[in-house]
């Protein structure tokens, strides 16, 4: 996890900046010399009428002042007392005009030197200045002096104010550049005190959160303060720089929450991508709400909630939108590319629903070996005990932390914990090795044997270990660290013989406050009476105190002796049994005092260890209980609650088998939470839950969101910005009908966020309760295809009815097979991928969300479906009574009843077989028994229908009615592909569309139509209901306290089928017929037919 740590906020201070004006007192007599100066060249050229006066002047002007080698010649001068002043004043002016030339020199080679610094400056131009004081005083030139002055400190003092100057402006950026590092360094602090802020929240440390929060306040208020301070000032913040600042607080502050989401669980690659969606103004569909919720997800719904409101809260360019929106999407490839590389060492499917967090990862050997490669792959060298021993610290950790990611342990670590004696494997090593290598096995086991809470992640699977470990943890505890290899050579320890064993735990009795005769079996009773392991599961942990018990009568070969007194040992006891023993929630039954227990050895917990697939289970519950009790259907077939409602964990809680302790599957009986009586259903029934049941539901539910997730992406690629509009402009100018808003919502939610904007301002709501989900009936809106029914109507097209095809012909799409070996799966990806009215970028993109296996995938279900319905249908190619009572009529080939045969059937028969059914026909008008009809045309005809005629019907017919259901169902290919089985065997059998089922058939289509998951596995619980459970009207419109018993007279025909139906609609009745009965009954229709 990534981990910030906030700097220290400096404080800024306003400084004035601007140009000083500097009084040094030389700018004064600067002045005075000047004045001065002005005052002899008056004087001068007044007196320059006398002769004499011209002729010193011109002397004056022509006495050289410099000698060759450029140094000053100091000339006096032969003046006349007239001229003297005059000249005197001419040559003093030459000096100072030559000096000055010279000093601008000098002055500019010192700024230069001293750019930075005035009292250098000054310094060195008052020794310059001084020397030709100096040198004018040794040569009797004292009265050049001020000239010379006048002219020369002026200008050290323009130079000297100019560093004065430059000294405080550069002061100034400095001061500036100060502020803006500390705005950059606050401006970063908020990505750590974002991702920290509701971290501590989540952790309900109100107080530190509060803090947290205000100093986010408090920084981002300081951070516009000095924005406001530096704004327009010469070395501020201009306009773009002020821009830049504030789009780096919404970056910062937006990365410190995505990535405090992210590294709840940073290789979720899936998760990651629904970020990025919600990021980008998409609603979280309902195939991603399933995702998050079915997989326990850390990345939650209300994450989901907090980034949509991002946008809100910092009003986001479309560039900073863009910029977060590819952070995310790299992060999700990132995380993809970490799963894919594990994945591929581990069994593929098994592997894909430890990822996804659908059903329970299976503990096989294969499953170990290939989380065991995988693991190496990633850490980039082989994991086995010895690398483990040897690791770095930050290698270690990385291999930690793939390791806790599953649900089982890889191979190595399997090994190595359930050796009995693990640091038999290190006997050659020295002393100070074998301490290493205890210490490191023992830390490794802490790491990976419990969770973030301290609970134990494997209590079934390794409860042996953990009992192994919790003596060594005890050991420890007394004899120090350095003890570690005692600790675990007295906490493996094994004694010679039982009877040895026992003799030496007979040596507690008088410490244990027993008779002194007491045996072993008398110290540990005693030990487990005085212990919080309730008495249901004295019998688990007898064995375990017997063992604990002798290994504190152990010596190592160090001498060393750990004996524990009974209070520490009854303490150590009860820790073990919390570490091994799952929690129950309290909805079960003990079976021990008829009470709901914290511990219950035939609880649910102890086969489900997961939270999502605990609360699968709980949901598989509550649906039985609106099915069976808490919603009826009125006469107009809309649900109305009963006035009990039935929810587990308030009024309901499960009676469960006694078989259950220790199985793989387990089962429960419904009863009420007072009074532990089971409860009836509706029908008549007890209410019964199988584990079994529960598999399968969570099995089903993972691929219908496969699916679903395929075909949004699917969607997402396709839709057009045209078909977009066209449906918003309908939705906005229109005032749509309810009806019609749900009808746009079922086929295009969750495919664009503008659309999905736009459904939910007209007011369509996928996750409408039961009641409200089915008032308004949809629209049928044109539906867009999904890829799945798109390849299907395909394939199904390409298969026809040409007897003169052969089916198994490689070169053809055919029924039979699954896998690569039928080329169906090629025809349904060129379909897809290669559609020609799509252009190239689509088909590039669709190239990302539809590959090969999602093909194969599409044909194995449908070959699924084919093999099902015949596996009931069979052949006979004879006539035979089908059916008895009112129901009965005459079939032949795989189930064809002759009433229906339509004529494009009948022109697939030889013109015999047409013969004798249009005879059957006029036989069935009379009064001629069933059975009389079947005996003359056997004797006449013999076999009516061949076997190739009935398979070209019998695929003809499942074409036809999986086109109808695709066609009427955009969700049909949707589903799982039990479900599928289920409607296609019925429609098969009973005809497509409602016939005499009508609240099945009502029930089907309502589960086909809404979008939410759990309200369409209620639909299909209930439609399997109605295939069992009284068609007749007036059996229907019962209420609360009457009790549905009638059985539809297709469940007493084909009790088998029907039933088997039923339960692919997750629909599981109490009321089939015992199987002994069943199998005599279908002997004598054999023996009778």
């Amino acid at each position: 996890m990534v981990e910030f740590i906030k700097s220290k906020q400096t404080t800024f201070v306003n400084k004035p900046v601007g140009i000083v004006q500097a009084d040094t007192g030389a700018t004064s007599l600067g002045n005075a010399i000047a004045d001065f100066g002005k005052t002899l060249q008056t004087i001068a050229f007044t007196e320059a009428k006398n002769d004499a006066i011209k002729t010193d002047i011109e002397t004056a002007k022509t006495l050289p002042i410099i000698d060759g080698n450029g140094n000053f010649k100091f000339e006096k001068g032969n003046f006349s007392k007239v001229g003297e002043p005059k000249a005197r004043s001419i040559l003093e002016a030459r000096y100072a005009n030559k000096l000055m030339n010279l000093a601008k020199e000098k002055f500019n080679t010192l700024h230069q030197a001293y750019s930075l610094d005035k009292d250098g400056f000054d310094n060195a131009a008052e020794d310059y200045i001084k020397g030709h004081v100096d040198s004018f005083k040794k040569n009797g030139m004292e009265s050049f002096i001020p000239a010379f002055l006048s002219k020369i400190e002026q200008q050290a003092v323009y130079h000297s104010n100019k560093i004065f100057n430059d000294v405080a402006d550069e002061e100034e950026r400095i001061a500036m550049e100060d502020v803006k590092i500390n705005i950059e360094d606050e401006v970063r602090a908020l990505e750590a005190l974002n991702y920290n802020y509701k971290n501590v929240e989540s952790y309900d440390d109100i107080e530190e959160a509060d803090e947290l929060y205000k100093e986010i306040q408090d920084t981002e208020n300081y951070i516009e303060s000095a924005i406001i301070q530096l704004k327009g000032k010469k070395y501020g913040l201009k306009a773009p720089a002020i821009n830049e600042i504030r789009r780096k607080i919404k970056i910062y502050s937006t990365s410190g929450i995505l990535n405090r989401i992210i590294d709840k669980n940073p290789t979720d690659d899936k998760a990651i991508k629904i970020m990025e969606n919600v990021f980008q103004g998409k609603k979280v569909t309902p195939i991603q709400e399933a995702y998050l919720r079915l997989s326990n997800n850390k990345i939650t719904l209300k994450d989901m909630e907090e980034i949509s409101n991002l946008t809100k809260r910092f009003k986001y360019s479309y560039s900073d939108r863009d910029y977060i929106t590819r952070y995310l999407s790299n992060r999700s490839g990132d995380a993809a590319k970490e799963n894919l590389n594990l994945a591929e060492m581990i069994e593929a499917q098994n592997f894909k629903n430890l990822a996804e967090g659908f059903g329970v990862h299976q503990d096989t050997e294969n499953n170990r070996k290939g989380l065991n490669q995988g693991i190496s792959m990633i850490i980039g060298e082989p994991l086995t005990v010895q690398s483990l021993l040897r690791m770095d610290k930050g290698q270690y950790e990385k291999a930690l932390e793939y390791i806790k990611k599953s649900t089982v342990l890889p191979s190595t670590l399997e090994n190595l914990f359930t050796n009995t004696r693990p640091l038999a494997i290190f006997g050659n090593m020295s002393a100070e090795a074998k301490k290493t290598a205890a210490s490191r096995i023992y830390d490794l086991w802490n790491q990976i044997g419990f969770d973030a809470k301290g609970n134990a992640r494997y209590p079934n699977k390794y409860k042996a270990t953990y009992e192994r470990f919790n003596d060594i943890k005890d050991i420890v505890d007394i004899v120090g660290a350095e003890g570690i290899v005692d600790a675990f050579e007295i906490a493996t320890a094994l004694p010679q013989t039982i009877k040895d064993m026992n003799q030496a735990i007979s040596s507690y009795s008088s410490e244990f406050g027993l008779d002194e005769n007491s045996d072993a079996k008398d110290v540990i009773e005693s030990i487990l009476k005085s212990s919080d392991i309730p008495p249901e599961f004295f019998g688990d942990y007898k064995e375990y105190v017997r063992y604990k018990l002798y290994k504190g009568t152990v010596t190592t070969p160090n001498g060393t002796v750990v004996r524990l007194d009974k209070d520490k040992f009854i303490s150590s006891l009860n820790n073990t049994f919390r570490n091994t023993m799952e929690v129950d929630d309290g909805v079960v039954f003990s079976l021990y005092g008829n009470r709901l227990s914290e511990h219950n050895p035939h609880s649910y917990v102890n086969k489900y260890k997961d939270d999502a697939s605990r609360k699968f289970f709980l949901r598989h519950v509550q649906n039985r209980l609106d099915v069976e009790n808490n919603y009826v259907e009125n006469e107009a077939g809309d649900l109305v609650a009963n006035k009990r409602q039935l929810n587990i964990g308030e009024n309901v809680a499960l009676i469960p088998d006694s078989r259950n302790k220790g199985a793989s599957r387990m089962s429960f009986i419904v009863a009420d939470s007072i009074t532990k009586q089971p409860i009836m259903s509706q029908y008549g029934t007890y209410i019964t839950i199988d584990t079994a049941d529960v598999d399968f539901e969570m099995s089903m539910m993972a691929d219908e969101t496969k699916k679903r997730i395929l075909e949004k992406n699917y969607h997402s690629v396709t839709i057009t910005e045209p078909q977009i509009k066209d449906i918003i402009n309908v939705l906005d100018n229109t005032n749509p009908l309810p009806s019609m808003v749900k009808g746009f919502g079922e086929q295009y939610y969750g495919v664009n966020p503008t659309l999905d904007k736009a459904l939910e301002d007209a007011g369509y709501n996928p996750m409408n309760n039961l009641i409200n989900d089915q008032k308004f009936v949809s629209e049928n809106i044109p539906p867009r295809e999904s890829p799945i029914a798109k390849g299907i109507s395909y394939l199904l097209d390409l298969i026809g009815v040409d007897t003169n095809v052969t089916l198994n012909n490689q070169d053809l799409p055919e029924l039979q097979n699954t896998g690569t070996t039928n080329p169906a799966w090629k025809f349904i990806y060129d379909e897809v991928i290669r559609d020609p009215s799509l252009n190239k970028a689509t088909k590039n993109q669709l190239e990302k969300v539809f590959d090969e296996s999602d093909s194969i995938n599409v044909q194995d279900d449908f070959v699924r479906n084919v093999k099902y319905v015949a596996g009931h249908e069979g052949y006979d190619g004879t006539a035979y009574v089908d059916g008895t009572g009112k129901n009965a009529t005459i079939s032949l080939g795989a189930g064809l009843n002759v009433k229906f045969i339509t004529d494009a059937q009948m022109a697939m028969i030889s013109s015999k077989g047409q013969q004798a059914i249009k005879e059957i026909r006029q036989l069935m008008k009379t009064d001629m028994s069933l059975e009389r009809i079947t005996e003359a045309i056997d004797e006449k005809y013999g076999t009516i229908i061949k076997k190739t005629e009935s398979d070209a019907i019998f695929t003809a017919k499942m074409t036809e009615n999986y086109k109808q259901f695709v066609k009427d169902f955009p969700n049909f290919a949707l589903v799982s592909v039990e479900k599928q089985m289920a409607m296609l065997d019925h429609a098969y059998q009973m005809g497509y569309g409602e016939g005499e089922f009508v609240e099945y058939w009502r029930n089907i289509t309502k589960a086909l139509n809404t979008t939410n998951p759990e309200h369409r596995a209620f639909y299909f619980q209930r439609a399997g209901s109605h295939l069992i459970y009284n068609y007749e009207k007036d059996d229907q419109n019962i209420f609360d306290g009457n009790f549905v018993t009638g059985r539809t007279i297709l469940s007493r025909q084909t009790e088998d089928r029907v039933f088997d139906r039923a339960e692919l609609f997750g629909f599981h009745a109490d009321a089939r017929t015992p199987f002994f009965k069943r199998k005599a009954k279908q002997l004598y229709n054999a023996v009778r037919k």
